[in-house]
């Protein structure tokens, strides 16, 4: 029998919030160190806020509840109606304001890290921020970064502008194809005798006087060339900004006017903006998040429950050792970024022929292998 330590593994939960929910110092611009407050306004109901344990004064909200209808703010969720309401007080929604900043709650003129809570008119909870860095709970993570923003900008205001236009001229040449006389049949007076005209309106076989230049045939209209250009140049430019192919045929090399070199040109544009993208969310997103719950585990877990797990190896830690700076490291790399470098170590291997260290070859053949 193998006796093996097996960590109870302890999961802190983070959330995604709507923007909508979130009020956020407006004084700050884009740096969250410098954030005095942040206020979250959350749904929740007079069950889940008992069942807590932490918060007072519920009963003053239950009686307001029994005495006014609470209508829900309203939200643009599918499948969510705010018109409906559960007649009970334990399951009607509350819309709850929740503050997390600074502010001089001992009229001693400076101001001490709190946290407020309450519904309408009543606070269910005032205290101190219990958290170790005295800080809101909360991180921003833009998906572009613009100075003196806070949320930055999004992937697709790159490409508002193109799909404005692009979809003008589709709506133009849907027009052109709606306005024309596709499926209309016409023939030349005198063409044909009544009894074959009554013939060809009915789809039949019939005798005509004249030459078949007499009879036309409606269709659509031929789309204007200069129109079909705008869109691909409107297409490439998309890519270009997104780097992103498109499932069709899209850049190639031929349109960058070279070859081989073209098309590495197009993936390394994809590369690398899928490669900004996976390193802001890491150092933006998951570094941050860690290090809070790393600063948080020093605050809240004694020492018993804190170890480290190394190769199967537990090493104890020491309140001292923790902190909002251990043990994070995250290698960021995508699929096309890993086969440049390969292929750029492959060359030096080709170029430096088999002249070089061994030990130089077995790195270098080390790392083309991870």
């Amino acid at each position: 029998i193998i006796e093996r330590k097996k960590p109870i593994v302890n999961e802190p939960t983070a959330m995604v919030c709507r923007n909508e929910d979130i009020f956020i110092d407006p004084t700050c611009q884009d740096d969250m160190d410098n954030c005095q407050f942040v206020i979250y306004r959350y749904e929740t109901d007079m069950t889940s806020l008992k069942r807590a344990g932490i918060y007072k004064n519920l009963d003053k909200v239950a009686l307001s509840l029994k005495d006014t209808e609470y209508m829900a703010e309203s939200r643009d969720l599918k499948g969510y109606d705010p018109t409906f309401e559960f007649s009970d007080v334990a399951r009607k929604k509350l819309v709850v304001y929740e503050y997390w900043g600074n502010y001089d709650i001992d009229n001693d003129g400076e101001a001490e890290a709190i946290v407020c809570t309450w519904i309408n008119n009543t606070i269910i909870q005032l205290r101190d921020n219990p958290f170790p860095d005295k800080k809101p709970p909360f991180i921003v993570v833009p998906f572009n970064s613009i100075p003196f923003s806070l949320y930055g900008e999004s992937n697709a205001e790159l490409l508002s502008e193109n799909q404005k236009v692009a979809t003008a001229i589709i709506r133009g040449l849907v027009d052109n194809m709606a306005m024309s006389n596709n499926g209309q049949k016409g023939i030349r007076k005198g063409a044909l005798d009544e009894y074959n005209l009554a013939k060809f309106m009915n789809g039949e076989n019939f005798e005509f006087n004249a030459n078949p230049n007499d009879f036309y045939d409606g269709h659509f209209n031929e789309f204007p060339a200069s129109a079909l250009n705008f869109l691909q140049i409107l297409n490439n430019e998309a890519e270009s900004i997104t780097g992103v192919k498109n499932f069709g045929q899209g850049m190639n090399g031929a349109s960058l006017g070279t070859t081989a070199t073209g098309a590495q040109a197009v993936m390394d544009s994809a590369a690398v903006r899928r490669l900004n993208i996976v390193r802001n969310i890491a150092e933006n997103l998951v570094k941050p998040l860690l290090r809070k719950w790393l600063a948080y585990d020093a605050e809240f877990l004694d020492e018993e429950t804190q170890f480290r797990i190394t190769n199967e190896e537990f090493i104890w830690l020491k309140r001292d050792d923790l902190g909002a700076k251990i043990d994070i490291d995250l290698a960021i790399s995508t699929s096309e970024d890993n086969k440049a470098t390969a292929s750029e170590l492959g060359f030096l291997l080709q170029t430096i022929g088999p002249n070089e260290d061994p030990e130089i070859r077995k790195i270098i053949i080390s790392d083309i292998c991870d």
